[in-house]
């Protein structure tokens, strides 16, 4: 991920979950004038996308993403474009466990405490929407909703893509050590060879720690 992807990536952040003004011109962002009240959402069941991580540190690096809610479980990989420590973090909601596999062969597991990605929390608290442009050049534009909760002691901030109905993470943010999930590219449905994806060995990361 080059660091123009970070500025920008930091941009929507800034526009999305702080303010819901655009901070580089009136014409990428609008606020979302409707009177509909938002309720929380639940994300699609399955689909696949980009995702960007971006650390405190301003470590940036891409993973792709495969959610299969229907049964409960998500997967990210890394890609081989970008210089991403994780080989793998696996994610069973059944078992509330999660496997991290990483470049040197290392792995571990670990509980998944306060982790309700599956949706917007029910007590979380509306901030506000905003149209945003698709960035395409179409005149299009996303609708998002951006929610804030404590989860496991920790502030959360999670942006909705509600475009047309739709309900797919946007952007999900650790107010304590300013972590940043950026999603993009997210559409619906997983193909056959996507499931391939979620036959991992996971032998290496039982007990580890």
């Amino acid at each position: 991920m080059l660091m123009q992807d970070v500025i920008a990536a930091f941009t929507i952040v800034v526009t999305v979950l702080c303010c819901g003004t655009a901070s580089q011109s009136s014409s990428q962002s609008q606020t979302d004038q409707s009177d509909q009240k938002p309720k929380p959402c639940c994300f699609h069941n399955q689909g696949k996308g980009d995702l960007f991580f971006i650390g405190e540190d301003m470590t940036a690096y891409s993973l792709t993403y495969y959610k299969d809610y229907a049964n409960k479980r998500i997967i990210e990989v890394g890609s081989e474009r970008s210089p991403a420590p994780l080989l793998f973090l696996y994610r069973n909601f059944t078992t509330s466990k999660k496997y991290a596999m990483f470049r040197d062969g290392t792995c571990m597991e670990l509980p998944m405490v306060g982790e309700n990605i599956l949706c917007i929390p029910q007590e979380a608290k509306f901030k506000h929407s905003i149209l945003l442009e698709d960035g395409k050049g179409t005149g299009n534009f996303r609708r998002l909703e951006s929610w804030e909760f404590e989860s496991n002691g920790e502030f959360d901030g999670r942006v909705a893509d509600v475009t047309g109905g739709r309900c797919h993470p946007y952007i999900f943010r650790k107010q304590d050590t300013m972590a940043t999930y950026i999603f993009n590219n997210i559409v619906d449905g997983l193909e056959e060879d996507d499931y391939l994806f979620f036959d991992v060995d996971l032998s290496a990361c039982l007990g580890q720690h």
